[in-house]
């Protein structure tokens, strides 16, 4: 029997490090280094920036089914963003390395993980395009119409997301 033989989407990441954290703890900062994906099981978790004025802005909460750090999985460098626990949280921690390996084992469910990934990079993408032509649209002036236009379209990929392609890969 193959090491591979009975794994599907659900129990894929069975592997992956699980971890209990309480509410204020920090899962990343912002401008620190990651090679890693945060698959949030129980709990809330925050997601701020800074400003240029140095104060942190929140730009999402991540709650039970949802991920974060996807792009640190795929590509690693410095984080975009800081993630604090907003609410007790169970996350698993999906490793670079450890799909890296998968992959390097010809998992298909390593290629097909790593795709869910990209899809669910592409919503995002898409959703922050949509978010900055309402801004533009207002800023230039464009009217009501233009900019609920643009909200539309970033309502769509929002409603998307809640058929994150993620959700099939999700601990139970």
């Amino acid at each position: 029997m193959s090491d591979q033989e009975g794994l599907t989407e659900h129990n894929f990441l069975i592997d992956a490090p699980r971890e209990r954290l309480a509410v204020g703890s920090s899962l990343f900062e912002e401008g620190e280094h990651g090679e890693e994906l945060f698959v949030v099981v129980k709990g809330r978790v925050l997601l701020s920036r800074r400003t240029q004025a140095g104060e942190n802005v929140a730009v999402a909460t991540i709650q039970a089914g949802g991920v974060l750090g996807e792009i640190a999985l795929l590509q690693p460098g410095p984080r975009s963003a800081s993630a604090i626990v907003t609410e007790d949280a169970e996350i698993v921690r999906v490793h670079r390395r450890m799909l890296l390996e998968r992959l390097i084992g010809r998992d298909p469910l390593a290629r097909a993980f790593l795709r869910a990934c990209a899809q669910l990079l592409i919503l995002r993408l898409r959703r922050a395009r949509d978010l900055a032509g309402a801004l533009g649209a207002y800023e230039r002036g464009e009217g009501d119409a233009a900019v609920n236009a643009w909200l539309d379209r970033y309502d769509a990929v929002g409603d998307a997301l809640v058929l994150d392609p993620l959700k099939p890969w999700l601990p139970r």
